[in-house]
């Protein structure tokens, strides 16, 4: 199993915020599957403050033990769901927390980034 490290700096406070959130938020969410709950979680915490990240499909993929084709249609299912959106640039994408989300787990506004 590969190991996605976060380059994201967060203070304790905004660990503390964000293990508390995850808790509240996506655990306790019936409406998301197990594996969403998983890639969300991962998005996350790769996003750290800045509220977004550019993991690929690939790197998620080694890093549960699932295909690229099963976390497409995940990360597809997370936007549909208005959890994430997928901000597409050239052959890369950024994946943005959203909702209510983006207010309990970011900091920054997409807009000024």
């Amino acid at each position: 199993m590969v190991v996605i490290a976060s380059k994201a700096k967060i203070g304790v406070k905004m660990k503390d915020r964000i293990l508390k959130n995850i808790r509240n938020l996506v655990i306790e969410n019936n409406d998301m599957s197990t594996d969403q709950k998983i890639v969300f979680c991962i998005i996350v915490i790769l996003s750290g403050a800045r509220g977004f990240c550019w993991v690929s499909n690939v790197s998620l993929s080694r890093s549960i033990d699932l295909s690229v084709c099963e976390i497409r249609k995940i990360v597809e299912s997370l936007e549909k769901l208005e959890l994430i959106h997928i901000e597409k640039k050239g052959n890369t994408r950024r994946l943005w927390i959203k909702g209510e989300y983006e207010e309990e787990f970011s900091i920054v506004d997409p807009k000024k980034v």
